[in-house]
């Protein structure tokens, strides 16, 4: 039977490793750890260049957690398997059709288990008729909230999401811009983008998302940058590698 390729997405190096030695000495599966990855936001372009039979992710992650890492993956993406320290993910975990959850520390009786369960879902996959697997049912379009509610003192409030003009990250937490206010959560910049309409929001910058819709004017800047104006009169700067991002604001919507 071919080795089962995986990748290991965790930004702990220790806890990649110990992950990466339970798998190379699996009894009745043979692993092969194909990708590894440190950043929930780097997994699908590394799936693009490496396929793999499962995703053996984190949840608790810079930049991407483990939840906006897998929204990032194009259907069909690999089995996955979330890892992680927290149990109180693990309905969510289910919501997205996880093949398993498991906690750290991870036990290697755990471990196979998991195996036997990703070895059976890959042989199943395997026997399923032709005509079935060319032929899906068409997904149903996502459907984006219109509102959200965000954090302000002990309560959450409703803002629509035509309100929104920025996001901006600044370490662990976001500050999220209306005309009027500011609310502050603890959360990643590419989890909450996770849930807007990639339309409608565009990230300009490693910590900016600005709203299409609140841009009044873009101006070039050296280096590949650009200042970006909002009908409000907020100014921001444009980060170097998101050029293409900025261009695209200039297409009809």
């Amino acid at each position: 039977m071919n080795a089962l390729r995986v990748a290991i997405v965790d930004d702990e190096p220790l806890a990649r490793a110990r992950l990466r030695r339970l798998l190379e000495r699996s009894d009745g599966a043979r692993v092969e750890v194909a990708v590894e990855c440190s950043d929930g936001a780097d997994l699908a372009a590394a799936l693009a260049r490496t396929p793999v039979d499962a995703v053996f992710l984190d949840i608790q992650m810079p930049e991407a957690d483990g939840f906006a890492a897998l929204a990032r993956l194009p259907p069909p993406h690999p089995a996955i398997v979330f890892v992680t320290g927290y149990k109180q993910h693990a309905v969510r975990a289910f919501e997205v059709r996880a093949t398993d959850y498991l906690l750290k520390p991870v036990s290697a009786r755990r471990l196979s288990e998991t195996l036997a369960r990703l070895l059976q879902t890959r042989a199943t996959a395997a026997h399923e008729p032709a005509a079935a697997i060319a032929s899906p049912e068409p997904a149903a379009p996502r459907v984006y909230p219109e509102r959200l509610p965000l954090p302000l003192g002990q309560r959450r409030v409703l803002v629509p999401v035509e309100d929104i003009e920025l996001v901006i990250a600044q370490r662990n937490y976001l500050e999220v811009q209306t005309a009027e206010r500011s609310f502050v959560l603890r959360q990643p910049l590419a989890a909450f983008a996770a849930e807007l309409d990639p339309r409608r929001f565009v990230q300009v910058h490693r910590s900016l998302l600005v709203r299409a819709g609140a841009v009044r004017e873009i101006r070039p800047l050296e280096s590949a940058r650009f200042r970006l104006t909002l009908h409000s009169g907020k100014q921001v700067r444009s980060g170097r590698n998101y050029r293409e991002a900025v261009r695209a604001l200039l297409q009809p919507r």
